[in-house]
């Protein structure tokens, strides 16, 4: 069991979709792996996100991942005063082969034939979509293009160095190796939802706390590509066999969404029912030192104050009104 909030992990906070503060399926790939390895594996062969992770802004949410006698691992998480449990993620974790990465190496950098991309206008274009990044989601520092394959640079922002050392593969550093995604030829970029990650297969790590990657992306069906990470030095890292991409669902994100959930919340003034008729049964008056007032029905006392209503040796009435002087000028104003 874990706890993600945006107090824990304040740079959850820079990843806004469509108003919701969205946990990037970084994450939850890196709580996979993470569990992959606890239970003696060493690769996510499969893992389908489903319900996606949203964080409110001021409260927790447990997380919970589970690997069991099949090795199907899955990713739950509730918030405070929920009883069931949401699941987010569930997929197949398994042993690595030396085949499912054989021939990747990013040795020669950049690499041969490949032509500089501009990468700088990619935030704003995404912005426009409806999917923000904060600074410490901004690592991408080179982009290079050789046909249909991207081939980028990233590096990890200055982050707090506790936060560092709680992932195998901080989500941060692989988040910004995807960010190139919208530059390539691998889905439609002119959708006005922008695009998510969906599904992976053979997700691996070879190599822990990478602080810097080079990164392959190359096309692996529709809307769907290979990732090949490397260390600076183009020695292996890890990757995916494939990710797959959907349109975000922004429908699904704005009823997610806390902020929206709060907004609506609204006062509403209920209207209480005015008697038929007049009020009957004992009252009193409490009219100050003129009580010459008139009683407003029958059965109503006049008195000057509570003293001498005390005083007057009958049971305190269930209702007692206190005539209110206009205020003093001096104390009130």
């Amino acid at each position: 069991y874990k706890r993600q909030s945006l107090e824990r992990h304040p740079w959850l906070a820079e990843h806004v979709v469509h108003g919701a503060v969205l946990v990037p399926a970084t994450v939850l790939a890196e709580l996979a792996l993470w569990a992959a390895h606890k239970a003696g594996c060493d690769v996510v062969e499969e893992l389908t996100l489903q319900t996606p992770l949203v964080l409110s802004r001021t409260a927790e949410r447990e997380i919970r991942v589970l690997v069991d006698g099949k090795r199907v691992v899955s990713v739950h998480s509730r918030g405070e005063g929920e009883t069931e449990w949401t699941r987010n993620a569930v997929g197949v974790v398994g042993r690595d082969t030396p085949a499912a990465h054989a021939g990747e190496d990013l040795a020669v950098w950049p690499p041969a034939g490949a032509v500089s991309v501009p990468f700088e206008d990619e935030y704003t274009r995404l912005s426009a979509l409806g999917i923000s990044h904060g600074p410490l989601l901004r690592g991408l520092t080179e982009v290079w293009r050789r046909d249909d394959t991207l081939f980028a640079q990233v590096e990890l922002p200055a982050l707090d160095g506790a936060d560092r050392a709680r992932f195998h593969l901080h989500p941060a550093l692989l988040h910004a190796a995807l960010l190139p995604i919208g530059l390539g030829h691998f889905v439609d970029t002119s959708r006005p939802e922008g695009w998510l990650p969906s599904r992976c297969t053979g997700l691996r790590l070879h190599a822990t706390r990478p602080t810097a990657l080079r990164v392959r992306l190359a096309p692996a069906g529709d809307n769907t590509l290979s990732v090949t990470l490397a260390d600076p030095s183009g020695a292996p890292v890890g990757g995916l066999t494939s990710l797959t991409l959907r349109p975000a669902d922004v429908e699904q994100l704005t009823e997610l969404g806390f902020d929206h959930q709060d907004s609506l919340f609204q006062v509403d003034w209920v209207p209480l029912p005015i008697p038929s008729s007049p009020a009957t049964g004992r009252s009193a008056v409490l009219a100050g030192p003129d009580t010459s007032t008139p009683p407003l029905n029958q059965g109503q006392a006049v008195f000057a104050n509570l003293t001498e209503l005390a005083a007057d040796g009958e049971e305190i009435p269930p209702l007692v009104i206190a005539r209110i002087d206009p205020p003093c000028t001096v104390c009130c104003g």
